[in-house]
C-alpha cells in the first residue's frame, strides 16, 4: 500500500529529474499539445534519493500514470493509483510490480518502489491458481530504486497450467495477478539443436525440429501440393527436455510442403488467433521458403541451384568500409513498378524486375550512374501483405528466414533462387546489399504466438501484450531462444544469401545484450559487416548506448535540425553539433551515425520542404529546390555515414502522403522521368556523391571523434552562416560552409594555411563551370573571404596539403 499521506513516491539514485504523467494531468499535457511538457507533473526531490508528488485535490477515482525519468518514459506498462471517497490513496494492485515463476518450485513476487508491503508476509493469504501449495515465504528488502520482494517457495509447479496468484490482505479487496514465466525461461528450455527442416545422413533422412516449450502435442503434416490436398504423411513429434519437438522421416522430402499443428493450453487462445490454436497448420518459423506469409512451408534444397541462379560469382566483391559508404534506401517494388522503369509486365515489383534493370537507366543502372555503393532494401523476408501481393513496405514480418514470395516470379520456391541472383547482380555491379530487418514485433499470422505466446512476446503485469513498437506486440529478444532465433536468422542471411549488412527497425526494442551478441557473432561470419540501428521506439532511445562499437545509428538530430534550418526555423549555431559528427550529442565517432533527411517514413524531403500547405511537393518552387539542395549538401559535407532515399536525388514526391506503407504503387513507385525533369538537381546529387567518394574528400571520411571535438566552428561575420575548416595530417584540408538563412547572405573571413583554394561543391546551380575553374587565393591576412547567398552550401579544397 502507499503511504497514508497523499503523495506519489519514486526512488532513484541516478535520476536528475522525475515527472509523473497520467490521465489526471493529460499525460503532462501531451493530450492537448501533442508534446511532452516537463513543467507539468514535476516531482520534488527529498532526502534518501526519494522524489515525491502531491496529489491532493484530485477527485476520487482510479487513475493510470507513468514516471518520466530525465525526460524518458519508463519502459513498462501503465501504473495505477486510486483515491477513495474518504480521500485516501490506495493502490488497487496492492503495490505488486510483477509475479514471476523463477524455478519449478519458486515464485518471486516483486513490489513497486512506492509500495509498503506488510513486514510479515504471513499477514496475507496467498493462493496459487489453479493449483499449487506455498510452503514458505522469504522476504527480501529492496535496494534503493527497487521495492521489496517475496520469494514464495512452493511444491513443484506445473508451468504449463499455472495461471495466477490470488492475494488477500494487501488491498481493500482480493488481488489476482497472472504469473509470468520469464524467470524459468531464462534458465531452462535452452537448446543448441539445429532447428527447422533439413535432410542429412546416409541413407538420407529428413528431420523436423520445432521449439515449443509449453505445447502439449505437435503434429507434423507433409503434402505434395501447396493447397494441402495431397497428404504425404502425418506424424506426431516427440519433445525433449529443452522444449524441442522432433521427428525424422527416412527419406528426402525436398520439394514437398509442410506445417505443424501445435496443441496447448486453450485458455491462451483468443479470437485474433494468438496463443495455441490447433485448428491451424502453422508454417515453420525456421522455414527457408513459404507459399506467402500464411504458408505452407516449402522444403528447399539449398545445395541445388535453379534458374535464374547458376551459382555465386561474387567471390572478389568487397563491401565498402563504414567510412566509404554511400547508402541509398530503396524498395524492390517501388523501383520496378512504374511505367518509366520499362520492366516487363511479368517482372514488375519482382526480384527479376530489379535484376533486369542492370544495364538500363533505372533500378540498378540508376544506382550505378548516381554513384551509390550500398543499397538498403526495405524488408524482403516474408511479411504480412494481405492479400499476398498487395502493396506493403514489409514491416510486419511473419517468417524470419524466408525471402518474400510476392516478389518472386512464382511463390513455390523461386523466391529462394531469385533473391540470390539479385544479390549476385548487385555485387557484380559493386553495390553492397543491406537488408532492413524487423525483430521487434511480428505480423499475421502470428506464427511464434502459435508456438508459445508467453515465451516469444513481452507482456505487461496483467499478461497483456506490450506495444512499444506501435504494432500490437513486442518481441522478447532477451530470452535465450528468442535471441537465438534472431542470431540464427541473421547468420543465415549472411551465409546463404551473402548479405553485407543490416538496418534494424526500432532497434531500441532489442535488448543490449542481444545487440552486442549480434555484433560479435556476425563479425565472425563476415568481418566488417555493416550494422545500422534505428535507435528509438515508443519506449526510449539507444542513442549513446552503442558507443565504441561497430554499430551505427540513424541520426534524427541531423534529420530534424537540417530540415528546420532549411525552412528558416533554426539558427545556424544549432547546426554545430550535427555538422561535426554529433560527438557532442551522443557519438564517440562520426561513423556511429547515419546522416539523412529522408527515409521511407514520413514525408519525402521534397514534400516536407514544399511551400504548399498540403505538403504536396510535386511542383516545387525555386526556393523549395534550394532548400532541398542545402539539405543534400549537409548530408555529404558532414562527418558521418551519408544516406539518401530512393528518388530524393530527383525531387520525388509522394503527393503529401506521410505514411504510404499501404498507399499502393500510384503513390510509391519511382518515376524515372523526374531525372530528366530535374536534371540539374540530379547532377548536383551525383556531383556530391562523386566528391564524397573522391581523394579530395578523403579527410571527411577519415575523421575521428577527437578531430570533430577539437576542430573550431566558423561563423559568418553576422552569425548567419556556419562552417568548419577540416585539417588533418596527410590529407587535403576542406572548408565546408553553410548559409541556412532564407533571405540574408553570409560573409565568411576564414584564416587558412594554404594560399590557393578551389571551390568543389556549390548549391549555386546554373552559375556555370566558371565558379569551379577559378581558384580563390588567401588575402594578405591569410584569410579566404567568401560570401554565400541565402540557402547556399559550399565545399572548398586546398590545392596544398
Amino acid at each position: 500500500m502507499f503511504n497514508p499521506d497523499l503523495f506519489i513516491r519514486f526512488k532513484s539514485q541516478k535520476a536528475k529529474s522525475v515527472n509523473i504523467a497520467g490521465d489526471f494531468n493529460e499525460w503532462c499535457g501531451t493530450n492537448k499539445a501533442g508534446k511532452l511538457d516537463l513543467n507539468i507533473g514535476k516531482m520534488e526531490k527529498q532526502g534518501n534519493n526519494l522524489w515525491i508528488f502531491p496529489i491532493s485535490g484530485i477527485k476520487p477515482g482510479t487513475y493510470q500514470y507513468k514516471f518520466i525519468i530525465d525526460g524518458i518514459w519508463e519502459a513498462n506498462g501503465n501504473r495505477v493509483f486510486k483515491i477513495t471517497e474518504s480521500d485516501k490513496l490506495v493502490d488497487p494492485t496492492g503495490g505488486i510490480k510483477e509475479v514471476v515463476l523463477e524455478k519449478f518450485d519458486q515464485i518471486k513476487l516483486s513490489f513497486s518502489n512506492q509500495a509498503i508491503p506488510p513486514t510479515n508476509p504471513d499477514d496475507v493469504k496467498i493462493s496459487i491458481l489453479p493449483s499449487g501449495i506455498v510452503k514458505h515465504i522469504e522476504r527480501i528488502e529492496g535496494v534503493i530504486g527497487e521495492g521489496d520482494s517475496w520469494l514464495l517457495n512452493c511444491e513443484s509447479i506445473d508451468f504449463k497450467t499455472i495461471s495466477s496468484l490470488e492475494i488477500i490482505g494487501l488491498a481493500d479487496q482480493p488481488i489476482t495477478r497472472p504469473i509470468h514465466l520469464d524467470g524459468l525461461f531464462q534458465k531452462n528450455f535452452i537448446s543448441k539443436k539445429r532447428l527447422g527442416a533439413f535432410v542429412e545422413g546416409d541413407p538420407e533422412a529428413t528431420t523436423f525440429r520445432l521449439f515449443a516449450p509449453r505445447a502439449d502435442n505437435v503434429i507434423l503434416l507433409v503434402y505434395e501440393d501447396s493447397e494441402l490436398q495431397l497428404k504425404v504423411l502425418e506424424k506426431k513429434m516427440i519433445k525433449d527436455s529443452d522444449g524441442v519437438w522432433e521427428t525424422s522421416i527416412h527419406r528426402s522430402l525436398w520439394g514437398n510442403y509442410y506445417g505443424y499443428r501445435v496443441f496447448g493450453n486453450r485458455s491462451e487462445f483468443d479470437s485474433r488467433g494468438e496463443g495455441f490454436d490447433s485448428s491451424k497448420i502453422w508454417p515453420d518459423p525456421y522455414s527457408k521458403a513459404s507459399v506467402f506469409h500464411t504458408g505452407p512451408s516449402i522444403l528447399i534444397d539449398s545445395n541445388v541451384d535453379r534458374f535464374p541462379f547458376k551459382g555465386w560469382s561474387d567471390q572478389n566483391f568487397q563491401a565498402p568500409s563504414r567510412s566509404d559508404l554511400i547508402v541509398w534506401e530503396c524498395s524492390i517494388r517501388d523501383l520496378t513498378t512504374h511505367s518509366t522503369a520499362n520492366i516487363d509486365k511479368e517482372y514488375k515489383g519482382k526480384y527479376m524486375g530489379l535484376i533486369s534493370s542492370e544495364k538500363t537507366e533505372c533500378g540498378i543502372g540508376h544506382m550505378k550512374d548516381l554513384g551509390i555503393n550500398a543499397a538498403e532494401l526495405l524488408p524482403v523476408y516474408e511479411f504480412d501483405d494481405n492479400p499476398p501481393g498487395s502493396y506493403h513496405w514489409g514491416y510486419m514480418p511473419s517468417l524470419f528466414f524466408a525471402p518474400e514470395a510476392s516478389y518472386a516470379s512464382n511463390p513455390y520456391g523461386k523466391q529462394f533462387y531469385e533473391f540470390k541472383e539479385l544479390v549476385n547482380t548487385f555485387h557484380r555491379n559493386q553495390i553492397a546489399v543491406i537488408l532492413d530487418v524487423v525483430y521487434n514485433h511480428s505480423g499475421a499470422p502470428q506464427v511464434l504466438m502459435g508456438m508459445d505466446k508467453q515465451y516469444f512476446y513481452r507482456h505487461d503485469f496483467n499478461l497483456g501484450l506490450l506495444n512499444f513498437s506501435g504494432c500490437g506486440n513486442d518481441f522478447k529478444s532477451e530470452l535465450p531462444m528468442g535471441r537465438r532465433l534472431i542470431l540464427d536468422s541473421l547468420k543465415y542471411w549472411v551465409e546463404e544469401f551473402h548479405i553485407d549488412g543490416f538496418r534494424f527497425d526500432l532497434a531500441e526494442l532489442i535488448d543490449l545484450k542481444t545487440l552486442r551478441e549480434i555484433e560479435n557473432e556476425l563479425q565472425k561470419v563476415k568481418p566488417g559487416i555493416i550494422l545500422i540501428a534505428e535507435p528509438w521506439s515508443f519506449r526510449g532511445t539507444l542513442k549513446g548506448k552503442l558507443k565504441k562499437t561497430e554499430w551505427t545509428c540513424w541520426n534524427d538530430d541531423f534529420r530534424n535540425r537540417i530540415k528546420e534550418a532549411a525552412l528558416g526555423r533554426l539558427p545556424a549555431k544549432e547546426l554545430e553539433p550535427i555538422l561535426k559528427g554529433s560527438v557532442e550529442l551522443w557519438t564517440s565517432s562520426p561513423l556511429e551515425c547515419v546522416n539523412y533527411v529522408e527515409s521511407h517514413d514520413d514525408f519525402t524531403l521534397t514534400d516536407y520542404l514544399c511551400h504548399s500547405g498540403d505538403r504536396n511537393g510535386s511542383n516545387p518552387s525555386p526556393v523549395d529546390i534550394k532548400r532541398n539542395l542545402f539539405c543534400a549538401a549537409a548530408i555529404f559535407l558532414s562527418p558521418g555515414i551519408p544516406m539518401i532515399a530512393q528518388g530524393q536525388e530527383m525531387l520525388r514526391s509522394k503527393f503529401g502522403n506521410h505514411n504510404s506503407y499501404n498507399a499502393g504503387d500510384g503513390i510509391n513507385a519511382v518515376n524515372y522521368l523526374l531525372k530528366a525533369k530535374y536534371s540539374e538537381v540530379y547532377s548536383f546529387y551525383k556531383s556530391l556523391i562523386a566528391f564524397r567518394s573522391s581523394q579530395d574528400c578523403q579527410i571527411l571520411r577519415r575523421l575521428e571523434g577527437s578531430d570533430c571535438k577539437t576542430t573550431k566552428t566558423l561563423f559568418s561575420i553576422d552569425q548567419v552562416g556556419i562552417g568548419t575548416l577540416w585539417e588533418k595530417r596527410n590529407f587535403k584540408p576542406i572548408l565546408t560552409l553553410f548559409n541556412p538563412d532564407n533571405s540574408k547572405s553570409a560573409e565568411f573571413a576564414v584564416k587558412v594555411f594554404g594560399k590557393k583554394w578551389r571551390r568543389k561543391i556549390s548549391t549555386l546551380m546554373g552559375q556555370g563551370e566558371k565558379i569551379f575553374r577559378e581558384p580563390l587565393f588567401a588575402n594578405e591576412k591569410g584569410e579566404l573571404v567568401i560570401t554565400l547567398p541565402p540557402l547556399c552550401a559550399e565545399a572548398w579544397v586546398s590545392e596544398e596539403r
